[in-house]
């Protein structure tokens, strides 16, 4: 049995019994295709304090001018070792650099050592295992949360904030006097009313904007509330007020920015407003009345 053909049937093996798994935001190392020719490496990757990397998400990866042309994982079960396929389109006379991807803290290393491709070479075998060390490490990736407020309030930090990878960042909100926290969007997504929210493990880009609301006056008669359940609601809400003289009353749902997104009319025999077409996250239901001063409400769609 050759030597490369012992190679491959180690390399199946481990690849059908020890699969390759990466972290949520690994760089995009992505191997050339269609390539014809090969190369083998069994290999370590030691890591700065002598020991071997043994996780599954760091990544070892070769490169040709800049071209990705192989990457591979340490497979735990194999006590770290890394079955790493380098592909080429010449047989031989090309020189393959290597970088590492640390998943703990996002750092990229280039690799002290690099190699001539020769086509069926096999470097390294499973009880002699080619050694990766660090040459160069990077400073630990980090990453922007773009944090905004609206009118009326502050959050605090501001602007695009730099989160080191795998570190937490808590954002607190400060309404100014008379107003209150509207609605938290953390990613898109509709939180509701929060006080603070804090980002962990951040491994990947973020965005936070909270907007604010006046505070209602005390002082408008409680005839005048506007009543509404389920809040928060799924499918539908009704309205509980006092429809004087069996009138019908116009109402509109507008969104944080205050575009208008629904109109109807309230009745004596209708006071309930489906919700189905409506996104999750919170909203301004209003009624207008030309003799009658009604306070808003927030009302919020859950899925």
């Amino acid at each position: 049995m050759s030597k490369i053909y012992q190679f491959f049937s180690s390399l199946i093996l481990a690849i059908f019994i020890f699969p390759i798994t990466v972290s949520a935001t690994p760089p995009n190392w992505v191997p050339a295709e269609n390539l014809q020719f090969n190369m083998q490496i069994v290999a370590y990757f030691q890591l700065e304090d002598n020991s071997y990397s043994i996780n599954p998400n760091d990544l070892i990866a070769g490169f040709v001018n800049g071209e990705c042309r192989g990457l591979a994982s340490p497979l735990v079960e194999a006590d770290g070792r890394i079955f790493l396929s380098i592909g080429s389109n010449v047989s031989s006379g090309e020189t393959v650099v290597f970088k590492a991807y640390l998943s703990e803290t996002g750092q990229i290393a280039n690799l002290s050592q690099t190699l001539p491709f020769i086509d069926q070479e096999a470097v390294g075998d499973y009880n002699n295992p080619f050694i990766f060390t660090i040459d160069l490490l990077y400073p630990p990736a980090t990453y922007i949360i773009n944090a905004t407020a609206g009118n009326n309030g502050t959050i605090d930090p501001a602007g695009a904030v730099e989160v080191v990878h795998g570190n937490n960042q808590l954002f607190t909100f400060t309404a100014d006097e008379n107003y209150t926290v509207f609605d938290v969007i953390v990613d898109g997504e509709s939180l509701g009313i929060l006080d603070s929210f804090e980002f962990e493990n951040v491994t990947e880009v973020h965005s936070i904007a909270v907007s604010f609301s006046l505070i209602q006056s005390l002082q408008t008669p409680l005839s005048n509330e506007i009543k509404v359940f389920p809040n928060p609601a799924k499918d539908a809400i009704t309205v509980d007020i006092d429809l004087k003289g069996n009138q019908d009353y116009p109402y509109q749902i507008s969104d944080l920015k205050g575009q208008v997104i629904r109109e109807g009319k309230l009745t004596p025999a209708s006071r309930q407003i489906q919700l189905h077409e409506l996104k999750s996250g919170n909203y301004i239901f209003s009624i207008i009345s030309p003799k009658e001063e009604f306070a808003p409400v927030v009302i919020q769609k859950v899925n």
